[in-house]
């Protein structure tokens, strides 16, 4: 240890991170995240900045933040704990508190307007486009009301997380409603149903989000008294007492029959990322869902490790 810092640049277009002599490829969300953060250097960047920057389109929890911040800190060498670079303000946002230069960045006109840089599209699918091709087919399946439970597998940094933006970006998807729920390492595997709320509490807070909540009153209120940060507080407390402790044949009955309800009216997107680290919860949920035979248009979208799995 000790010496002389190393020198880290990134390259924006490229999306890699220079580090060294090393270079890093880093995933356009993560891109997103450090330009944002270098643009910034040395203040507070909010976590709502930094949400926004990465995932404009698409209502994500703090938690996937918190992943894509520490897969940067692991591609920089940096340590949440004494960190050197990228400094989190605790309930806040980050801070980079270390230099990173910018290599053939875009220009930005002002930090407050500093836009999300996309890959060049041709460079963004470079050996997707078959895989990108297939998800697409599978949603306009769902899109006609021919549900779809579709996974998609492979090893750490093969790109999953990435073809799953690539799909919420095309024409065909944009725009349509999207729950999107993040697996935690040492974390998910306790906390029943943990993606699945993350999902619908985002689903809330966007687009329609009020008619949602509603829904969720009417059909599925014992999935609601789980997420009191969307009630008012005696809302919560009477919705929590009329609900007490609802079995989990009746969570699963109404979160399918839920899901069925929004499904018709428009088409749905639920994403859960890291499948690997789930609850036995969250794989039960899953389960009913492929089993039901009544069409909506709805699409759930999984992503895992199999190494993971077939470990666990």
């Amino acid at each position: 240890m000790g010496g002389r810092p190393e020198r880290v640049s990134l390259n924006v277009t490229d999306a890699r991170l220079r580090r060294g002599a090393r270079d890093i490829p880093l995933r356009p969300k993560d891109v997103a995240i450090l330009q944002l953060l270098i643009a910034h250097q040395g203040r507070l960047v909010t976590k709502e900045a930094l949400l926004a920057a990465a995932w404009p389109d698409v209502f994500v929890s703090d938690a996937v933040l918190k992943v894509a911040i520490n897969r940067l800190r692991t591609a920089l060498g940096d340590d949440a704990r004494t960190p050197r670079l990228i400094e989190t303000r605790h309930r806040r946002g980050y801070c980079l508190v270390g230099k990173i230069s910018l290599v053939d960045a875009p220009a930005l006109e002002a930090p407050e307007a500093a836009a999300v840089p996309r890959l060049p599209e041709a460079r963004a699918i470079v050996g997707r486009e078959a895989e990108l091709a297939q998800l697409e087919e599978w949603f306009a399946h769902a899109a006609g009301g021919s549900r779809q439970l579709v996974f998609v597998t492979g090893e750490a940094g093969l790109g999953k997380t990435a073809l799953v933006d690539l799909l919420l970006e095309s024409p065909n998807v944009r725009g349509v409603r999207v729950g999107r729920g993040q697996c935690v390492e040492q974390h998910g595997a306790g906390e029943a149903y943990l993606p699945i709320l993350d999902a619908l509490g985002h689903l809330c807070r966007g687009l329609g989000g009020a008619a949602i909540k509603r829904r969720l009153a009417r059909h599925a209120p014992s999935w609601l008294a789980q997420m009191p940060g969307l009630l008012r507080p005696d809302d919560a407390v009477n919705l929590r007492r009329r609900t007490g402790n609802a079995t989990r044949e009746r969570m699963l009955r109404e979160l399918v029959e839920t899901l069925d309800v929004l499904a018709r009216e428009h088409p749905l997107v639920l994403v859960v990322e890291d499948l690997h680290w789930s609850d036995p919860s969250t794989l039960d949920a899953l389960g009913a869902l492929a089993r039901r035979r009544d069409r909506a248009r709805l699409f759930v979208l999984a992503t895992y490790r199999p190494e993971e799995t077939a470990a666990a």
